[in-house]
């Protein structure tokens, strides 16, 4: 039992020193073998790369003159698989520490997304520009993961949102029949809508195109002008899927961008 500081009563505490063993003696090095993973992955890709390069060599055509970039894309896709399954993976870890505080769990959660997120989305450039040093590798690798991760990020906030709104209205239709005002049709609709839980993955899409522009412009210059495009499309995409695919959000007061971001 603690002490609340402000009713000065006695609540339930949880140990914090069992959050320490959480988080350091199990967190940590799940989060390590994670990594562990990706830069498997990421060597997996590499030798499936090599190889697709050497028998396009040995049997040119214009087929294998596109198949020669198919790798890049399968590993961008990956990429966004891992960084999905890995998100899942670190809020079940994070609740499971059990934090003190909203401000606490916030941030240990964002240490866990950028901490992976960084290496997953950036190791193969990195290690194309440090070990392999292929300029035009380097930037085929920069264009191909930028891309692929903006087009399926605005799949997944345009059209998925769009099919779910879709398949709601298609419920509520079939409740049109009962006397219903249309204030009550609006409510069930969004009812019927997933819940917006918090802003963690939109400030992670925007922390992975940062970086992606403010590390790789010098490399590959067309990174801010597709960033600009991509931000446009992003401010309504987002409008879109606040105000007709999710419930409305619950007002929240903050001084600033909330957790560890900043």
């Amino acid at each position: 039992m603690g002490v609340d500081p402000v009713t000065e009563k006695p609540v339930p505490v949880y140990p914090i020193h069992k959050t320490w063993i959480k988080e350091y003696l199990v967190s940590l090095p799940l989060v390590f073998v994670c990594l562990f993973l990706a830069f498997k992955v990421m060597m997996f890709y590499f030798a499936v790369e090599a190889a697709t390069v050497q028998y396009c060599k040995q049997n040119p055509s214009f087929m294998n003159g596109a198949l020669v970039h198919l790798p890049g894309v399968g590993y961008a896709l990956v990429v966004i698989a891992i960084s999905h399954f890995y998100r899942i993976f670190a809020d079940k870890l994070n609740n499971w520490e059990n934090h003190r505080t909203q401000s606490s769990h916030e941030g240990h959660l964002i240490i866990k997304l950028v901490m992976f997120e960084f290496v997953n989305n950036f190791m193969s450039i990195f290690y194309v520009a440090f070990y392999i040093q292929d300029m035009s590798m380097l930037k085929w690798q920069i264009g191909t993961l930028l891309v692929v991760n903006q087009i399926v990020d605005n799949i997944q906030e345009v059209f998925l949102p769009l099919w779910a709104s879709r398949k709601s209205n298609e419920e509520i239709s079939l409740v049109k029949k009962q006397d219903l005002t249309e204030d009550s049709l609006k409510i069930i609709r969004e009812s019927k809508l997933p819940v917006y839980e918090n802003t963690y993955f939109d400030y992670l899409e925007l922390y992975i195109q940062f970086g992606h522009v403010f590390l790789f412009a010098s490399v590959f210059p067309f990174a801010p002008i597709l960033a600009l495009i991509n931000n446009l499309v992003e401010i309504r995409s987002d409008s879109f899927k606040l105000c007709y695919a999710f419930q409305r959000p619950h007002q929240r007061s903050a001084d600033g961008i909330n957790g560890g971001w900043m």
